[in-house]
């Protein structure tokens, strides 16, 4: 009889167990993994797996939500997330992308937008109309503000917008004098720039084209979350317990991100 009720009280453990999983996801969520140091590197496995990707990866484990990574270009990224063929990026906040998006409240990271140059550069940004005169590099899916991403499509109307594939092609063109200047994440470029020798060539400008937080966000069309309103508040607990006990920091400290 002894036996029997601990076998029936393991297996309403089991069930109880299982059924608190199903809330969240009906089967594995398949995340975004994008290229996009030091933040993600889309699995290469030459690389390290990123800040973002290590973070999300410990707020899923820590919830018991199955999951999956998968590489997506920028443009195909977007589709993907509003039809439901991705059901996890990491965005920052913009009021048309409610659209398709559910959001979290807790930020991952913030990153920062701005214009690079050669380190011997004499080059002052102080508004967009400055980019003018300026052979301009350009990473080819990236956005950036409205306005300067209105301005970037006049410039490939124009013909005079030299696009990239990746950092590390716009950080080579402009050391060999191919660009002028192009703009970037900060973290990102400072990032790869390290990596391929090359942070000493290139400097920052001051002038910032765009700053935002970045958030988890779940697919409004995904057909693998149950329940986003139990899911995000859950992701959001866990990059909060993350940060009150500096893991957060710690692993931040990993990728020479900011952990403010």
């Amino acid at each position: 009889m002894m036996f029997k009720r601990s076998s029936s009280l393991l297996l309403l453990g089991f069930f109880l167990a299982d059924t608190t999983k199903a809330n969240h996801v009906s089967a594995p969520l398949i995340l975004n993994d994008p290229l996009w140091p030091p933040f993600f590197y889309s699995g290469a496995p030459d690389q390290p797996t990123g800040f973002a990707k290590d973070i999300i990866s410990i707020c899923l484990d820590k919830n018991e939500v199955p999951f999956q990574f998968k590489f997506h270009p920028i443009k195909r990224m977007r589709v993907g997330m509003e039809q439901g063929l991705i059901d996890v990026n990491i965005y920052s906040y913009k009021k048309a992308r409610e659209e398709f998006l559910y959001f979290g409240k807790e930020k991952i990271f913030q990153s920062s937008y701005v214009p690079f140059v050669r380190a011997d550069s004499s080059i002052k940004i102080n508004k967009i109309s400055d980019f003018d005169p300026l052979k301009l590099g350009h990473l080819i899916g990236l956005r950036y503000s409205e306005e300067y991403y209105d301005y970037i499509q006049t410039r490939k109307t124009q013909r005079t917008l030299d696009e990239a594939p990746n950092h590390e092609s716009n950080i080579r063109k402009l050391v060999f004098n191919r660009i002028d200047i192009f703009v970037s994440s900060k973290a990102s470029t400072l990032y790869v720039a390290k990596q391929l020798g090359l942070q000493d060539k290139i400097k920052p400008l001051d002038y910032v084209v765009q700053s935002s937080d970045y958030f988890f966000t779940l697919s409004k069309k995904s057909p693998r979350v149950i329940d986003p309103e139990k899911l995000l508040p859950a992701v959001d607990q866990c990059l909060k317990d993350l940060k009150s006990s500096g893991t957060y920091c710690q692993i931040a400290k990993r990728y020479e991100v900011s952990c403010h």
